[in-house]
């Protein structure tokens, strides 16, 4: 099965588009993928197993795995890339954990929406998105806390006990107000 144009570009991209083993770009040179351990010795096409290489550099190095007679800067240059392959690794993991925890964030905030509405009344998207701006913003702590003193004021004012709307938009302002003179302003002059 061939290497897929995403792979080929991704491995390109991650070498900064340069022969790991002389250094050129294009358009001097046209580049390739590069197996570090060659299909004929049991190599495979997986992302960790290729590598930025010109056309002639790939054509001099042929079958032969790195230690066969390559220069030691260029296998130091494919421990290089390996090293950045692995940092990349890692960083999407961290990214795909930071998701899943800011997701968690803002179910909590469409959470406490519920309970203090008193029903299962979601927040929608454009109110999902409005807490992720207040959690980036404020925190999810200081986002909840906004929002308990929205529920304070609507639990105090008869006009506001059946408006859901208008609970939402007291806590949006809440928020909005907290994040231009911070918190303790808005506390001070309550």
């Amino acid at each position: 099965m061939p290497i897929s144009k995403r792979i080929r570009f991704a491995v390109f991209e991650a070498a900064n588009f340069t022969c790991a083993y002389c250094g050129r770009k294009p358009p001097t040179v046209t580049l390739e993928l590069d197996h570090l351990e060659p299909k004929c010795k049991g190599g495979t096409d997986a992302r960790e197993n290729l590598l930025c290489s010109c056309f002639d550099c790939n054509r001099g190095k042929s079958g032969k795995r790195l230690h066969e007679g390559v220069p030691s800067a260029v296998t130091a240059n494919v421990a290089e890339v390996k090293e950045r392959l692995t940092q990349l690794k890692a960083l999407q993991r961290w990214s795909a954990k930071l998701k899943a925890a800011r997701e968690g964030q803002e179910n909590q905030v469409a959470e406490a929406f519920a309970t203090g509405w008193g029903n299962s009344c979601g927040l929608g998207e454009a109110g999902m998105r409005t807490a992720r701006t207040f959690i980036d913003r404020l925190g999810l702590d200081d986002t909840l806390d906004a929002l308990r003193v929205a529920f304070a004021k609507r639990d105090r004012t008869p006009e506001m006990v059946d408006d859901n709307l208008k609970v939402y938009k007291y806590w949006c302002g809440i928020c909005w107000r907290w994040i231009r003179e911070g918190k303790q302003d808005f506390r001070r002059t309550r």
